[in-house]
């Protein structure tokens, strides 16, 4: 769980090679189990961060999709919430929710 942190300094969504940077991001390896991260009381640092580098969520990778597996279970990749936002700060616009990968 993160409870009260404050963001300070991320001012882009991508690094000096174009590669995505976030604050929090699901990690593009894991393929099928995501422990979610609870989020309450976010704060971003008023123009220090940019609201595009504050949450990064990666796509499945369709390497993993398995058409034979999709008769007894979802096969279109990470179906499982990443982030639990109480309080509507994780995207630092307030209101509260769940984001998931699909």
């Amino acid at each position: 769980a993160l409870t009260g942190v404050t963001l300070v300094n991320w001012t882009a969504a991508a690094d000096a090679c174009g590669h995505p940077v976030a604050a929090l991001a699901t990690n593009p390896s894991s393929t099928d189990v995501i422990v979610p991260t609870v989020v309450t009381g976010l704060k971003g640092d008023a123009g220090t961060v940019l609201p595009a580098a504050v949450l990064r969520m990666s796509d499945p990778d369709p390497a993993y999709v398995n058409p034979t597996d999709c008769k007894d279970m979802d096969c279109t990749g990470i179906l499982n919430t990443a982030f639990v936002d109480t309080d509507g700060s994780l995207l630092l616009l307030g209101g509260g929710g769940g984001a998931s990968s699909s």
